[in-house]
């Protein structure tokens, strides 16, 4: 079990990238002196190697995870594509860093984008598989996604559709209800007009247009070749996976 600022450390580097020493023992220890910050950065690193037996983390220039170390957030996302109940829980668990400023800010903001990357596979894999008319596969993201953002009103319209094609239109009605006490309680606003048209179609028992799948652009059907490009692209796959951003920044033209 990996202590909490061993933790936040790996998760930083995992997350944004290569990042200088001095940079990261600033994040992890605001309130001592630089050469201290240092020290103990020193000693987490060698704590880290003692307890992996290997070095986890290397320092080229910049301090970043060794290159044959796995990450987990990444096999997570991916494991949503055929599980439901993947990727589940908080990034970096149930740990606290309320009495460091700059590294809760951090932290919080990286939740943020673990939870946001987490909603889109989960709205998008239910949309891939009512698409193909695969209903009850759906309807487990679709569940899933309206229990973890109860406030996310395409994720309701979603839910009531896949219950009312289903045959079951009391579970899409109750879908309908729950959503507008939602909105009601926590924003003080009604269903929009797109959900309360639904809800209108589902209660006459009308006849619901299914969606296609979208179309696959040329570039995925003839993608270009990548020649010496395979590492980079690895990284950029594995930090778009676990981020959903990636900045790449050089020289024009390259």
């Amino acid at each position: 079990m990996l202590e909490r600022k061993d933790a936040a450390l790996i998760a930083m580097l995992a997350l944004d990238g290569p990042a200088p020493r001095a940079k990261v023992a600033a994040c992890l220890w605001p309130a001592t002196s630089e050469s201290q910050a240092r020290t103990n950065l020193r000693q987490r690193l060698f704590r880290l190697r003692q307890l992996a037996g290997r070095d986890v983390l290397v320092d080229d220039g910049a301090l970043r995870l060794a290159d044959d170390v796995a990450l987990d957030i990444v096999e997570a996302i991916l494991a949503l594509e055929h599980d439901a109940d993947a990727a589940a829980g908080e990034l970096l668990g149930g740990h606290d860093y309320g009495e460091h400023e700059e590294l809760e800010r951090w932290v919080a903001a990286a939740r943020e984008r673990w939870r946001a990357t987490r909603t889109e596979r989960l709205a998008r894999r239910a949309g891939e598989l009512e698409a193909k008319q695969q209903i009850a596969q759906a309807l487990s993201y679709a569940q899933r996604l309206v229990g973890e953002e109860p406030l996310l009103e395409h994720g309701h319209r979603r839910l009531m559709r896949l219950h009312y094609l289903r045959g079951d239109r009391a579970a899409a009605t109750a879908t309908f209800t729950q959503c507008r006490k939602s909105l009601r309680d926590e924003l003080g606003i009604e269903p929009d007009a797109e959900t309360m048209q639904l809800a209108r179609l589902i209660e006459a028992g009308a006849a619901l247009t299914q969606p296609r799948a979208p179309a696959r652009p040329p570039g995925v059907l003839r993608p270009p070749r990548l020649v010496g490009r395979e590492e980079p692209w690895r990284c950029l796959q594995a930090s778009a996976d676990a981020a959903g951003v990636v900045l790449i920044s050089g020289e024009a033209g390259i």
